[in-house]
């Protein structure tokens, strides 16, 4: 696989269904949706509502996943992918699942590039750039408490949910303890003002993520910006992905 495989990782409520529903408009981009999302058998079936906060989204998420490849013969592997989200990885089997499940997006598309958007992987970066050596990785970051707040207010029982996802698969309780350490007076302030149980593995996982980005990551992008600067960052993904300049459209974005 070359750059012309995509992968675009964030946080929830980071602004990836944004850029996602960015690049999908180019015509030489087919840009699959959550790909590892635990409900997408069952959105295939039946397309989900359109969430009004999701900007630039303007027909179904998972359209792309009707192909002539068949999905009948690709949900299996999907799920059998999406049962590892979360993790780092590190289990060969889940490798081989996800590494599958990539091989078919990528061969049923149609156009030269494939964007593939991911909010359950957050934890494992370095697993798939061992995995995927040649794609452009491209992060977006938001500081916790502000996704947290935002997800609080989109939906506070399936945020919920995954913040005890979160907890379950963080690498190690002493690498937890090891990044709150760097900010010892930022965690105690998250536990007195976050709203909710578990904020504090929450900033941890975020934590983890911003560093393996900082390192591994090709182009990484800050929420403010999307709404800020999206001129800039339509120039910055046009640069990066080696699209024509100015087929990306900023007012997606606003």
């Amino acid at each position: 696989m070359t750059r012309d495989l995509i992968l675009v990782v964030a946080p929830f409520r980071s602004g990836s269904t944004a850029v996602w529903s960015l690049l999908r408009r180019h015509d030489d981009i087919t840009a699959y949706y959550e790909p590892l999302h635990e409900r997408l058998p069952e959105f295939v079936a039946q397309p989900r509502p359109i969430d009004p906060t999701h900007l630039g989204v303007a027909d179904d998420y998972f359209a792309e996943y009707r192909s002539p490849g068949g999905w009948a013969e690709a949900r299996s592997i999907q799920e059998r992918a999406a049962a590892a989200s979360f993790t780092t990885f590190d289990d060969p089997v889940d490798r081989e699942a996800m590494e599958a499940w990539i091989s078919w997006l990528v061969a049923s598309a149609s156009t030269p590039k494939v964007v593939l958007q991911f909010n359950r992987l957050c934890l494992a970066l370095p697993a798939l750039r061992e995995m995927l050596p040649g794609a452009l990785l491209v992060t977006l970051h938001r500081p916790a408490r502000e996704c947290w707040l935002s997800g609080r207010r989109h939906t506070d029982q399936a945020f919920s949910l995954y913040a005890a996802r979160y907890a379950r698969n963080l690498p190690t309780a002493s690498t937890v303890e090891r990044l709150a350490a760097q900010s010892t007076r930022g965690a105690e302030l998250l536990d007195r003002v976050w709203p909710a149980r578990g904020c504090r593995w929450f900033d941890g996982y975020h934590r983890q993520f911003d560093l393996d980005a900082a390192r591994l990551s090709d182009l990484q992008i800050q929420h403010g910006e999307l709404s800020g600067d999206g001129a800039g960052i339509c120039r910055q993904l046009e640069d990066g992905l080696e699209l024509s300049a100015g087929s990306l459209d900023p007012q997606i974005l606003v």
